[in-house]
């Protein structure tokens, strides 16, 4: 699925250390459905927001922002597949 859709983009870097703080890609059946993986200020490790699954700052086991970001498509994956399908059926 990955390679269809538009690339990961930079969003924020840490101010202290200039590395990527945060990262979105748009992903699924329609325009403005995206992933977004990041850093949250004060806690460790990589996270992921998905509005239109209702995910806020979901902890990922990734440590490195390539393997978050791997993470993330992997998690929301089988969601898009369903909304696919049921889509199909309305046509």
């Amino acid at each position: 699925m990955g390679d269809s859709f538009i690339e990961w983009r930079v969003t924020s870097h840490d101010a202290k250390t200039n590395e990527v703080a945060s990262t979105h890609r748009h992903f699924g059946p329609k325009p403005g459905f995206r992933i977004a993986v990041h850093q949250i200020v004060g806690r460790k490790g990589w996270f992921m927001t998905c509005h239109p699954m209702e995910i806020y700052s979901q902890a990922l086991t990734s440590e490195t922002l390539e393997a978050a970001q791997e993470e993330a498509v992997a998690f929301v994956e089988p969601w898009v597949y369903a909304v696919l399908q049921d889509m199909s059926g309305i046509i």
